[in-house]
């Protein structure tokens, strides 16, 4: 246990050696209890206890690893979900020179939209606005803008 928690790099035979010694003292130290490099069975237990917790939460986050991979997985199953992912985006950028008045002195869902869509493109961090213009990407489809092959940045609505 000591071992897998940074504490003794020596041989893992059963013997107490100096070495064993010294990094029983290193983890006495650390929990702040009396430094003699002796083993008591409340440090054993507390050991065991460390390294239970500490394999537990290695396997939360094996476990948080494969949903973040099958969860970005998923949508690539869906033919326009995994268009929408794929494509190149470079060439997309927000335009600077766009007039949103119209939209705002006589708001509805589809000119709302395409104003999001373009603030969206304005968002300098890609896997923000990947995240923005998904969420829009559900608006749209939520508001029944969509037919066949029409993405967030189509004007063929």
């Amino acid at each position: 246990m000591l071992t897998n928690m940074g504490y003794y790099g020596g041989a893992q035979d059963g013997r107490i050696n100096a070495s064993l010694r010294t990094a029983i003292k290193g983890y006495q130290k650390h929990l702040g209890r009396k430094v003699d490099g002796e083993i008591s069975e409340v440090l054993a237990k507390h050991m065991e206890t460390q390294s239970k917790i500490g394999a537990m939460l290695l396997h939360i986050d094996e476990v948080r690893e494969r949903n973040i991979k099958a969860a970005k997985k998923a949508p690539l199953g869906n033919e326009a979900t995994r268009k929408l992912l794929t494509r190149s985006t470079s060439d997309e950028v927000a335009d600077s020179t766009h007039d949103a008045s119209p939209c705002f002195r006589n708001p509805g869902k589809k000119c709302l939209l395409e104003e999001a869509v373009e603030n969206g493109k304005a968002v300098h961090k890609s896997e923000l606005r990947d995240w923005a213009l998904g969420e829009i990407l559900v608006a749209q489809a939520k508001a029944g803008f969509f037919r066949q092959r029409h993405f967030y940045g189509s004007q063929n609505w």
